[in-house]
């Protein structure tokens, strides 16, 4: 959840010194005041939120279930609202290296003042497409085909900063193991090729800047310091092994090229398994992975 103790004072008003914002897998949305009382939204039935929820400072919230995205506030007496949401193409099933049927994306606000749009990626076959609104009303900006020159699914939410955003793939990518009600993969599996694609938004519309290859093992994050993207990279065949290696891996933003990749282990407990990259100073990283906590850089 992303959100600020700045952004629920203005959300759920001053006299409430604590609050929270709850989205549920069996598609509730909540709001639970720590001096008590709570209020909630159901949403659409059938439909689930298998991913994080994102906040704006413009006191909206970004929900994505298995079926469609949603943007939510409050209404006047402190209840959830729909504000606008849009249905998006959830293809035929759960693609190999997603752990839910539908979009993998925790939905992202970004834009020039920081929250003028929400994206997600939609799970369409044979390509995905990045789908992005504005916030507020819901207008479509753009739906532009992404990740063509990797695998065409991505379970992590993009990155987003100015009018630019980055999309990686996890098509593919071997899970340990998914949710008991992830449901069969479609097809069964298939290479992890990796692939991240980077978009810019026009407004009206939206264009591809660049398309690689990169095999992210991770969510990458772009430092603001350094104009950077960090991340792990897998090393080996796209058939993956138990002896893959594991790499640090730094990305220009501005070309795809990357810039450093400096191996660190052979071995599967090395596995980030698609977990976020979060970065420190002196291009330095931390980097959850099977089985603890590492420093890299």
């Amino acid at each position: 959840m992303k959100y600020t103790k700045g952004f629920l004072d203005a959300l759920f008003g001053q006299e409430m010194h604590a609050a929270r914002v709850q989205s549920l897998a069996n598609g509730v949305v909540g709001v639970a005041k720590i001096g008590g009382g709570v209020a909630s939204l159901q949403l659409p039935a059938g439909e689930q939120v298998a991913n994080s929820i994102s906040a704006s400072p413009a006191n909206r919230v970004g929900v994505a279930t298995t079926f469609a995205l949603y943007e939510i506030n409050l209404n006047g007496v402190g209840v959830p609202q729909v504000i606008w949401s849009h249905p998006y193409d959830r293809g035929p099933g759960r693609k190999p290296g997603q752990l839910s049927w539908g979009t993998g994306s925790t939905p992202t606000y970004f834009g020039p003042t920081g929250a003028d749009y929400l994206t997600i990626v939609d799970n369409a076959s044979p390509f995905v497409h990045a789908l992005v609104y504005q916030s507020g009303t819901g207008n479509p900006v753009c739906q532009l085909p992404v990740l063509t020159q990797g695998g065409p699914g991505s379970e992590n939410s993009p990155i987003g900063v100015g009018s630019t955003m980055f999309i990686a793939s996890t098509y593919g990518y071997p899970y340990p193991t998914v949710p008991p009600n992830a449901g069969p993969a479609i097809p069964p599996s298939a290479p992890f090729v990796g692939g991240m694609t980077r978009v810019d938004v026009d407004n009206p519309g939206c264009h591809t800047v660049w398309d690689s290859k990169i095999r992210s093992a991770a969510l990458p994050h772009l430092s603001i310091a350094d104009g950077l993207i960090y991340t792990i990279t897998r090393i080996g065949f796209d058939n993956t092994t138990p002896v893959d290696g594991f790499a640090f891996a730094v990305l220009d933003p501005n070309t795809g090229n990357v810039l450093l990749q400096q191996p660190k282990s052979v071995s599967i407990l090395s596995d980030p398994i698609q977990t976020a990259t979060m970065v420190l100073m002196d291009n330095k990283i931390m980097q959850g992975n099977i089985t603890g906590l590492g420093r890299i850089g």
